[in-house]
């Protein structure tokens, strides 16, 4: 038997140090005599903490974490499961086996045994998950849709209340009005086909186009809707079907309006679901009752998780500022309402056991009550097992039970591994963890002169040093959450924001006292005016966190956007940093840090464009995905890169996300060259999107454009003078790219001449690169088409079908002229209706809609392509 003695920075504070003594004793005791305690400890030796997570004598023995290692295996059973295609029996048989193995070896040879326990608990978790990820019902409603719309009758039960979206501001660059939705959730139970009623399934976020507030959880229904399934991956880094099925929601569902919603009955009404959701409904009532239309937006987010009336401009701004987890119930939001529980427990105003249990007691009912998402568990799950330590007079591994919560959490959705969410939750944790040490109060000098010297010191002198000590600490947690979060926010969201260290500090007080404030007000309510005494902080506490968040976002230098490096290569260096602060022996500590700055600097420099760049002998052109829109990337051999319009018809910021992920996988930061063909908004509205995360050198347009003639080009020419973007006019015969290398030749518009449209005055490019030849004739019709074909034919390797291949660009007589060799059509959710003319020339034709993101490598005497769906 061994004992671990109290040394300074516990992990239970105590006033009684006897019971430190017996507790500490009796969790680091190890059985030596038993060697199944040997082999067990020998396999997780390379997984414990490091005497800095876990105050320990160098002599003393690891203290016994099995969560940690249980959950490691769980979720390298999901992982493997993700990216292995093994059918869910043979991840069953193998966890059958191992366990006989384990069963039979149990006493003869531990380590084996142990290890086979690990195998089997490994998969089984990979048969949860491909059980949870795979397999859907044979009645699916997807199983009968495709990526159009198409037009449903359903009756399904609607499951949460709806949730009226903030209306959205009017935008010029927008092809449609905007138009407030509701938001709700439903599961399907039947659905006509034909005249027949049929058994479907299937949960669904259904958008409402108007308030339907009449609703409420439980209510059977029936709905006129448009039903399609999400694309899935159709540009680099955003696969929106794999982020639906993470919620096991494989359709989209919008109804056209609250009538074509009819309430046909009553079912599940009282159901703990619906109780919640009336509960959550309530509570925002009353707050609008409270703070008014301006500010109880925001209140509902931080108190409740309700953010759908929070304006985009606010969600950008917290955002932008690293502070979004301020607006999405997290783990602080569930430690700091624990955490004045613990405060009046301490204090000694109620009993401490009773406390205790208050505070277990609230911390699941707020997880409920606000959705429990992986963060708010993870959270309620710690402050859980605290308490019990604390009520036990057991002391807490914190390693141990943040394990504990990964496990939970796991096991309740497999699928939670993969979320931006829940990875930022457990590494920040586990960060803060890293950095305990932080915490501990300063070791009070032994020498009795000292001490006397000290306590001599004037008042303020002695509380000035303790909030400068408070500070220090406070700081060093803040710059430790933020850096060891930061490869994950720049992997998913491309996006690095200091500010977010310094706003940390400053809004962690006004953030305190809107929860507690908020709660109080919330409790108090039916009290009349005696709420005003909450509400008055309450909104103080508002108006500090939105002003703050809104200046940092102006500071020079707060955030800036930059290219991530691929996913292996930031699990590598998290793996790097967890074993380096796992493992205890010196020479292997300092090999492993030396390893990960290593692949910190390699991380770094794959990010860079010359490493991500074509090879120098390439021209290499990529028509993204943008449906019913144009938008082509040019990878120069020299490196340059340069972008052919850039839009959708839809959301702008939709059109912008599609091709900023593509420019982000070619490691681009700036744009030589964004040529525009012409005037249309489907053609150029994710600009300023663009402009606010890529630097643009220089924006050629045809002559003929006219930067008044629509409010969507006028807001395009204050963006691109705000950012101080060149514009230069270009027209037929004027040379792009003069000099060495391809050739880029304005083949139409000619100087000075009108035409009947703006189609007919769109700006086509002709690139040459040796023999081969590409062709971007942008929504090219009518009588620019006339005289376009009206001159020598140019033959041309790879053709853009003009004006997204629709019957207006005389599909056979552009080919005719042209004689490509290969056609690509860019397009939306429906086939081109020129489509099958330009199949009848004769060409392979290829579309965005169907096959996403096609790369194009021309050579000086060759070509090939490439698409993005296989």
């Amino acid at each position: 038997m061994c004992h671990v003695p109290p040394v300074a920075g516990n992990l239970v504070e105590t006033r009684n140090p006897t019971r430190v003594d017996r507790t500490l004793t009796s969790c680091c005791q190890f059985n030596m005599d038993n060697p199944g305690s040997r082999h067990i400890r020998l396999l997780g030796k390379g997984l414990l903490m490091s005497p800095t997570v876990i105050p320990l004598p160098p002599d003393a023995p690891h203290p016994y974490q099995p969560m940690l290692t249980v959950a490691l295996a769980i979720a390298a059973g999901i992982l493997a499961d993700r990216f292995l295609v093994v059918y869910w029996y043979m991840w069953l048989s193998l966890a059958l086996v191992a366990l006989v193995i384990c069963m039979t070896l149990c006493r003869r040879n531990h380590c084996v045994a142990v290890c086979a326990l690990l195998v089997s608990m490994a998969t089984l978790a990979a048969t949860w998950h491909q059980l949870d990820w795979r397999w859907f019902p044979d009645d699916h409603l997807a199983f009968r849709l495709d990526e159009e719309n198409r037009p449903v009758c359903l009756e399904a039960v609607v499951l949460s209340s709806p949730r009226l979206l903030a209306a959205p501001q009017p935008d010029p660059l927008s092809s449609f009005p905007p138009q407030q939705v509701s938001r709700l959730k439903a599961r399907l139970s039947r659905a006509r086909d034909g005249r027949n009623w049929v058994q479907a399934s299937g949960e669904a976020t259904l958008m409402v186009v108007g308030d339907a507030s009449h609703l409420r959880p439980g209510d059977l229904v029936r709905l006129l809707a448009f039903a399609r399934r999400p694309p899935g991956l159709l540009n680099p880094g955003l696969d929106l079907l794999e982020r639906m099925r993470g919620r096991r929601e494989i359709f989209y569902l919008r109804a056209p309006s609250p009538a074509a919603i009819q309430l046909i009955g009553r079912v599940g009404r009282w159901s703990p679901r619906a109780w919640m959701e009336n509960v959550r409904a309530r509570i925002c009532r009353r707050l609008q009752q409270q703070l008014g239309p301006v500010d109880a937006p925001l209140a509902e987010a931080m108190l409740v998780g309700a953010r759908e009336q929070v304006t985009s401009s606010q969600r950008d701004a917290f955002f932008l500022t690293g502070t979004i987890h301020l607006l999405a119930i997290s783990g602080l939001h569930v430690g700091v309402l624990a955490g004045l529980f613990w405060l009046v427990t301490r204090a000694g105003w109620v009993d401490r056991r009773l406390g205790l249990s208050l505070a277990i007691a609230f911390v699941f009912f707020y997880c409920w009550l606000t959705g429990g998402r992986p963060p708010i568990m993870r959270a309620s799950i710690l402050v859980t097992v605290l308490c019990l330590s604390e009520l036990c007079s057991r002391p807490a591994l914190p390693v141990n039970t943040l394990a504990t919560a990964a496990l939970l959490v796991l096991l309740l959705d497999p699928s939670s591994l993969f979320q931006a969410g829940t990875q930022l939750s457990f590494v920040a944790v586990l960060g803060l963890v890293r950095c305990r040490g932080a915490l501990l109060p300063t070791a009070e000098p032994e020498d009795p002169i000292e001490k006397l010297l000290v306590a001599s010191r004037p008042r303020m002198v002695q509380l000035a040093g303790r909030l400068l000590t408070t500070f220090r600490r406070a700081s060093l947690l803040s710059f430790a959450a933020w850096s060891i979060t930061a490869p994950l926010v720049l992997y998913y969201f491309h996006l690095v924001s200091p500010v977010g260290i310094l706003l940390a500090l400053v809004l962690g007080m006004p953030l305190a006292v809107v929860l507690v404030a908020g709660m109080t007000a919330i409790l108090l309510s039916p009290l009349g005016w005696i709420s005003k005494l909450a509400v008055v902080p309450l909104w103080l506490g508002l108006k500090v966190i939105k002003g703050v968040v809104t200046l940092a976002r102006d500071w020079p230098g707060a955030y800036f956007w930059s290219p991530a490096p691929a996913g292996w290569q930031v699990a590598v260096l998290y793996c790097l940093l967890f074993l380096g602060w796992s493992c205890r022996q010196r020479s292997w500590r300092r090999l492993l840090r030396i390893s990960l700055v290593l692949w910190v600097l390699l991380a770094g420099i794959s990010t860079t464009r010359a490493w991500k760049r074509p090879a120098g002998d390439v021209l290499r052109a990529t028509f993204i995905s943008v449906g019913h829109g144009t938008s082509v990337l040019l990878e120069m051999p020299d490196g340059r890169a340069w972008l052919y319009d850039a839009g959708h018809l839809g959301d702008p910021d939709s059109a912008g996300r599609q091709v900023a992920s593509v420019l982000w996988s070619r490691g681009i930061r700036q744009l030589d060259q964004l040529l525009l063909s012409h005037a249309d908004v489907d053609h150029f509205n994710a600009i300023p999107y663009l402009l606010e995360r890529f630097r643009i050198r220089q924006i050629g347009v045809p002559a003929q454009l006219d930067w008044t003639a629509s409010p969507a080009t006028i807001e395009v020419a204050r963006a691109l003078k705000r950012h101080q973007v060149e514009v230069r006019c270009y027209s037929q015969g004027d040379s792009v790219l003069p000099g060495k290398g391809p050739g880029v030749r304005v083949l139409h518009p000619p100087a000075g001449q009108r035409f009947s449209n703006d189609n007919a005055a769109s700006l086509v490019v002709e690139l040459t690169w040796g023999a081969s030849r590409l062709l971007l004739p942008g929504d090219l019709e009518a009588d620019g088409l006339e005289m376009l074909v009206g001159k020598l034919p140019r033959p041309a390797t790879v053709l853009m079908a003009p004006h997204h291949g629709s019957l207006h660009s005389d599909p056979l007589t552009i080919c005719d002229w042209c004689q490509p060799r290969l056609v690509v059509i860019s397009s939306g959710h429906q086939v081109a209706s020129g489509e099958p003319l330009y199949r009848q020339w004769g060409v392979p034709v290829v579309s965005t809609r169907v096959q996403g993101a096609i790369t194009v490598d021309l050579w000086q005497d060759r070509f090939s392509y490439r698409h993005q769906r296989r």
